[in-house]
């Protein structure tokens, strides 16, 4: 006796074969024992991947099988679930990180003969439920009541399989690497809820003591509602075709010889009667008589295999009846079309004699309930009846073609007569645009190349989308690479089509990861740009849209300026964007309202206001279908054309409610037109209230381009208003919002322009005011030479507010980095004079140190003059410092002269030289050149008072007398007069009193100070 692993002993009498023969027969089982190894045995050590998912009040488990698994799941004891597959497989429960499963303590599997074992250890008081789809398990537990998390128990315990019969073999141990939990880059769990379709109620099986009370709930009201079920249960798998004709429901099984009838039940199933077999060839078909009262009802297709139902309700459902797809083998002709409806589980293609009206009917038997044409059709050469399941059509020609697989394809030779695509979207474009200018704006471009096709790819629009994908997901298993890869992309567009990005770029992602170089693919960059852009996502987006294999599909234009739109770029957005929009007429409604609001937004924003407003007019055709949201961005647009027409009354009237409106984003666009508009119109007594209005707005949105034009008016007013620090902070912030921006580019310029002009021009700004808006604001001052003049003039504004320190810290910036040459030399000097008269002698020589080696190296007439205005500057600072005699022997490389004299005559009063002192003021005054006839000047006045006091210290009474004598008159009419009687009054008559008096005055003498101011005016 011979045993095969997993098979039923054989029994060979190996006495009855000869040599030869037994070596063939014991070839034939090794090489059965080795297909066993490649085919069992290796699919039994695959495993079955199974996943987890946590959710907000249960634990999700899904046993991901390659075909259906029947199973039951029963409890044993308080907290073990024990889930039984009726097929022996290993389960990669190894995979589970169970200490992050919140309801879920232990889970081992096991092999029980043909059955594999799955026990979890669960909470004692969790309920549970359990459902299938497609190929899937999932078992689901609740959190125990009261327990928002239940408290771990022991890790894990290593599976540990129970005793098995000696019948059964255990597993090899060097067995393939089981599959993990979930892929990194699959999408995990809580894509099946609630992303995921929902999960139809006739596929969940749920413990009925332990169903959670929701689903109670949904099953009371589904049981509250009229509805019936005709039910059909085979044993064998059978295609079935479900349409209504004349009152009648039809459902006809491609196969013959079928004796039960279908079932009916309902809370009045006996109004209905019973089926009526009718004869046909190749198949069975029954017709049920509808009551007059239900055939306004709703039908809906369920099931496929072995169970087929059709539901008749008052309901109606989302539905997603699959749509004729049209091609042409002549495009300059009325003939030569192909229909094809993409059935892709067609299964027979029947024929069925109407009785009642003696005419034939074409069948067309489907797999599964996912797959129905929906809706009647009307065509010149057949019709097609309504059907929930497969297809029926009624022939008005005998030519005519029908073939299934891959689609049912229908033509006949020469081709139908149908419409093409262009001609009824150019019919549906007639019947929505009646205004001649509108049509004109709004025609379709000419020669420009299209990527996408909207309409094959709604599929029944967002009612049909969940069914859609639940039937695209539920069969992507048992698909190869391709097969899988194609449904995602269908999927994608499917959602693209919808106005679902954020779902379509997560499709996408996977298709790349099944197939990496998809992504050289055309219609895939395009794709996954169009789903970036309808996401948010829009450098991305763009990203995609302009790579250059992509630049000649002219259709992307539209999708180009978009996501330019929404990244601020209007003025190259205006550029891309076509001049007629004929093209998104054709797309589906979302997506005409989703581009359709930002492309006239464009336009307007380019004073493009008749083609804009032709935009608006189609969307407007259909308000009360759009979302609230772009009904109030439709309702500002409006606004602003009217505006931008003059019509300012018309433009208040669509943006005031908009102001007061529950649309956060549109009541503060609202809110801050009708102020711009009202500061125009000179509605405003004051900034003040228009300021008012702005603060309130500019917290109520925040973080993009709105934010930014409300700072950017808001900081406007407040410039006026000259509080220059606010102004400009607001403005900084605002363009800092969006930097690479129009807006963010058009507030840096006025920035740029505004500060410059303020410090340059505006004489009416406090030296004080000047200063605090360059050191906050610095970064805004201009290159070059405007730069250097803005500077030395708000340097010269502080040095005449004796804000010194200020001023010379500027002008050493120039000096140290921005100046070259002359101006570097000249900014030298008048530095060093600013630090002499702010009591800096040391920064001073530094600064003459910079100033000298342009001069010594010049060839200028005016070389020696610079040369000794420097010399008298370093002497000064000498003087300051102390050094007297180094200063006096620098003076003696010049020539007396008024300057010179001065200093001379500064150096000996400070060191107590008085008739030193005398003698250089008596040269001043002999400079002066006095007029006896002419009053004196006040500087004459205290040349003549300084000498006094220099006579009178030094004990010159002869000198004191005589210029007491020459000056006493000339000097009573000065404000020096009382002085200079005190100073030059006899000794005899000298008080304690006058020497008090001198000693002020020599302490509050700076002889030199003249020069120096005199110095810094001339700059």
């Amino acid at each position: 006796m011979i045993s095969l692993p997993g098979r039923k002993n054989i029994s060979l009498n190996i006495r009855d074969f000869g040599t030869d023969q037994l070596k063939s027969v014991i070839k034939l089982f090794v090489m059965a024992g080795l297909l066993w190894l490649l085919t069992g045995a290796g699919a039994y050590a695959a495993g079955v991947p199974v996943r987890a998912g946590e959710h907000d009040d249960y634990s999700r488990l899904v046993f991901d099988w390659q075909k259906p698994a029947p199973y039951e799941l029963k409890k044993e004891g308080a907290d073990t679930l024990v889930l039984v597959f009726s097929a022996a497989s290993d389960i990669a429960v190894e995979s589970l990180d169970v200490d992050k499963i919140k309801n879920l303590s232990k889970v081992s599997d096991s092999v029980e003969g043909s059955k594999t074992f799955v026990r979890m250890t669960i909470p004692a008081d969790s309920r549970y439920r359990h459902f299938t789809m497609g190929n899937r398990v999932i078992v689901d537990i609740y959190d125990p009541p009261g327990s928002a998390k239940p408290k771990k128990q022991a890790a894990p315990a290593k599976k540990t399989p129970p005793p098995e019969p000696e019948s059964v073999k255990k597993k090899p141990q060097d067995e393939p690497e089981k599959m993990t939990a979930a892929h990194p880059e699959e999408p995990d769990e809580e894509e099946l809820s609630p992303e995921m379709p929902a999960i139809p109620a006739d596929n969940v099986i749920v413990d009925e003591l332990k169903a959670p009370s929701a689903h109670a709930e949904l099953e009371k009201a589904k049981a509250d509602l009229e509805s019936y079920l005709f039910t059909m249960t085979l044993t064998e798998n059978t295609g079935m075709a479900a349409f209504s004709r004349a009152g009648a429901l039809w459902m006809v099984f491609d196969r013959a010889g079928i004796n039960v009838m279908p079932q009916i039940s309902g809370p009045r199933s006996e109004m209905f009667g019973d089926f009526e077999k009718v004869p046909m060839k190749g198949g069975t078909a029954f017709r049920l008589k509808l009551p007059e009262e239900t055939r306004a009802w709703h039908m809906y297709g369920e099931g496929g295999g072995l169970v087929w139902r059709v539901v008749l309700t008052k309901t109606e459902r989302k539905t997603s009846p699959v749509e004729p797809e049209r091609s042409f083998i002549r495009e300059d002709e009325i003939w030569g079309g192909t229909l094809t409806w993409p059935l892709q589980r067609a299964r027979d293609l029947l024929e069925l004699r109407d009785p009642t009206v003696g005419d034939t009917i074409k069948l067309v038997t489907v797999s599964d309930a996912g797959q129905f044409t929906g809706q009647a059709y009307d065509f010149v050469e057949f019709n097609v009846l309504p059907s929930m399941v497969g297809m029926a059509l009624l022939p008005k020609v005998d030519d005519l073609e029908i073939m299934p697989g891959g689609g049912v394809k229908m033509t006949r030779p020469g081709g139908l007569a149908i419409s093409r695509a262009r001609d009824i979207s150019r019919h549906q474009m007639r019947e929505e645009i009646v205004d001649n200018n509108i049509g004109q704006i709004m025609k379709p471009a000419e020669n420009v190349r299209r990527i996408f096709d909207f309409d094959r790819w709604m599929l029944g629009g967002l009612n049909a989308l969940d069914e859609n994908q639940a039937i695209l997901l539920s069969g992507m298993a048992a698909k190869d690479t391709n097969g899988r890869v194609q449904d995602l992309l269908t999927l994608a567009k499917i959602n693209v089509a919808n106005d679902r990005g954020q779902e379509a770029v997560g499709f996408l992602r996977y298709a790349a990861q099944e197939m990496p170089e998809i992504i050289k693919s055309p219609e895939y960059l395009a794709l996954r740009g169009a789903a970036f852009a309808l996401a948010g996502k829009y450098e991305m987006a763009f990203r995609d849209l302009m790579r250059p294999v992509l630049m000649e599909y002219g259709e992307l234009d539209y999708w180009r300026a978009y996501t330019l739109a929404w990244l601020e770029d209007w003025n190259q957005a205006e550029k891309i964007l076509p001049q007629t929009f004929g093209i998104i007429l054709e797309y589906p409604k979302a997506l005409q309202e989703k581009l359709g609001l930002k492309l006239a937004e464009i336009e307007l924003r380019s004073a493009n206001v008749d083609t804009a407003e032709a935009v608006l007019a189609v969307l407007h055709k259909e308000e009360e279908k759009l979302r609230p949201s772009t009904v109030a961005g439709l309702k500002y647009l409006k606004g602003e054309a009217h505006r931008q027409s003059g019509e300012y009354d018309q433009a208040r009237k669509w943006w005031e409610p908009l102001a007061k409106g529950n649309d956060d984003l549109y009541r503060v666009k609202a809110g801050l037109a009708l102020t711009i508009m009202a500061m125009q119109d000179e509605k405003f007594d004051q900034h003040e209230e228009a300021i008012n209005r702005l603060e309130g707005l500019r917290y109520a949105w925040r973080g993009d381009e709105l934010e930014a034009k409300i700072n950017f008016v808001l900081g406007q007013l407040y410039l006026k208003s000259r509080r220059y620090l606010k102004g400009l902070g607001i403005l900084r912030e605002a363009a800092a919002m969006s930097p690479q921006s129009d807006i963010g580019r058009e507030i840096t310029a006025y920035m740029k322009s505004y500060f410059q002009d303020l410090l340059l021009n505006d004489e009416e700004i406090a030296p004080l005011d000047a200063a605090a808006v360059y050191e906050e604001f610095i970064e805004l001052t201009p290159d070059g030479d405007t730069g250097n003049k803005l500077i030395q003039k708000l340097s010269e504004r502080l040095v005449e507010a004796d804000l010194l320190g200020r001023a010379a810290a500027m002008l050493q910036h120039q000096v140290d980095f921005r100046l070259q040459g002359a101006e570097k030399a000249a900014v030298a000097k008048r530095l060093a004079a600013i630090y002499l008269l702010d009591k800096e002698p040391k920064k001073a020589i530094k600064a003459i140190d910079a100033a000298i080696p342009y001069h010594e190296a010049s060839t200028d007439e005016g070389k020696d003059v610079a040369l000794e205005e420097l010399g008298l500057l370093r002497a000064r600072a000498y003087s300051q410092l102390g050094r007297t005699e180094e200063a006096i022997a620098l003076l003696n490389d010049y020539d007396p002269d008024p300057k010179v004299n001065s200093m001379r005559a500064d150096l000996a009063w400070r060191a107590g030289l008085w008739e030193d002192a005398a003698e250089a003021l008596q040269d001043l005054i002999i400079d002066e050149a006095l007029d006896p006839g002419r009053p004196l000047t006040n500087k004459q006045a205290d040349l003549i008072l300084n000498r006094a006091v220099a006579l009178n210290l030094s004990g010159n009474r002869v000198a004191l007398a005589n210029i007491r004598k020459r000056y006493d008159d000339a000097m009573k009419k000065t404000p020096r007069g009382r002085l200079f009687d005190v100073v030059t009054r006899a000794r005899n008559t000298s008080m304690l009193a006058d020497k008090d008096t001198i000693n002020e005055l020599v302490s509050e003498v700076d002889i030199f100070q003249d020069f120096l101011e005199s110095y810094r005016d001339s700059q």
